[in-house]
């Protein structure tokens, strides 16, 4: 799939990036206002079931996208990852979340439902996933290029926890690929991008 390039980016350090701005962390810096400046994603947006459509990946700054190859490298990460999703189950059909007005929501992958809580930050686009009985706490970061078309982006070390709990990983040689894909690549955040 093809974005412009502010798609791709993930502003934190120029001196126009809401993020600055505001003084807000780096997870929080990913202001839907940079992605899709003439609309907002509120809450009410994120309510509904979301269903995964492929991999997606962000850089945390705009300098990457100005080397040679940015945009490149943003295409073989999201190629790469899409394939190693794959193996262990999150691919198009067997894997969604729905978000509900209540602050629950659940995420189903194939047979296994997880269920918990959730808030989300509308100034921000920084959604945070609790699970079930508070025993486990996501912050993640949310992009969209549309009413219903988003991004559920985690830090480079996040996205393995999330993948190892939910997927069937065999063995350790999918995490390591993960983990080598991602490594060769200062600040990218990947996760997967959802359609309603």
């Amino acid at each position: 799939h093809m974005r412009g390039k502010l798609a791709r980016t993930v502003p934190t350090t120029t001196a126009t990036s809401a993020g600055a701005n505001l003084g807000s962390s780096l997870l929080s810096s990913v202001l839907g206002s940079i992605i899709n400046a003439t609309t907002t994603f509120t809450q009410a947006d994120l309510v509904g079931t979301w269903n995964y459509k492929s991999s997606d990946c962000k850089f945390e700054s705009e300098n990457f996208l100005k080397q040679a190859g940015g945009e490149i490298a943003a295409s073989t990460i999201e190629n790469k990852a899409n394939g190693i999703f794959a193996k262990i189950g999150i691919k198009p059909g067997s894997f969604g979340m729905t978000f509900n007005a209540d602050g629950s929501y659940s995420m189903n992958f194939g047979s296994k439902k997880l269920a918990g809580t959730y808030t989300f930050d509308e100034k921000t686009c920084k959604l945070t996933h609790i699970g079930m009985f508070g025993l486990t706490k996501n912050e993640v970061a949310l992009t969209y290029s549309g009413k219903n078309n988003i991004s559920i982006l985690f830090d480079a070390d996040k996205i393995l926890k999330v993948i190892s709990s939910v997927g069937s990983v065999s063995n350790n040689s999918t995490l390591s690929s993960i983990t080598s894909l991602l490594g060769s690549y200062d600040g990218v955040k990947l996760g997967f991008e959802m359609v309603k």
